[in-house]
C-alpha cells in the first residue's frame, strides 16, 4: 500500500486521559470526517466515547488500548507492565469525590 492508503488513529485532547482496562465501561466510535472529505480526501474521522453499561457516580471511565489482544501489544511495545485496577481501587467516594468535582473536570470519572 502507498502512504495515502494506510492510515492510523491517534487520539488527542481530553480523550488521552482515559485509562486502559480489559473490560472497559466506555467505547469509542468514529463520527464522520473532519474537515469535510470534499476539501481533503484523506481527512480524519472525529472520535467520541459512549458508555457501554451503567456507570456509577465516582467510577473511573475506562477505554481499551486494544480489543484484539486486551491491550497487551500496546503495553509490550512500550515495555510497560499492564496493571488492571479493581473496581474498589479506581472509584472515588465521599469527600474525595466532592472535592474533585469542585476542583477538576469530571472527564475521567463519572459524576
Amino acid at each position: 500500500k502507498n502512504e495515502q492508503e494506510t492510515m492510523f488513529g491517534v487520539i488527542y485532547g481530553m480523550t488521552m486521559f482515559y485509562n486502559h482496562h480489559t473490560t472497559p465501561n466506555i467505547d469509542w466510535d468514529s463520527y464522520g470526517s473532519e474537515p469535510s472529505s470534499q476539501h481533503n480526501p484523506h481527512s480524519k474521522q472525529a472520535v467520541g466515547f459512549t458508555a457501554n453499561r451503567f456507570i456509577q457516580q465516582g467510577e473511573e471511565l475506562f477505554s481499551t488500548y486494544g480489543r484484539e489482544d486486551g491491550g497487551k501489544r500496546w503495553f509490550q511495545d512500550r515495555k510497560l507492565v499492564m496493571k488492571i485496577p479493581s473496581p474498589e481501587e479506581s472509584k472515588k467516594t465521599g469527600e474525595t469525590l466532592i472535592q474533585d468535582k469542585k476542583n477538576y473536570c469530571a472527564k475521567t470519572y463519572a459524576g
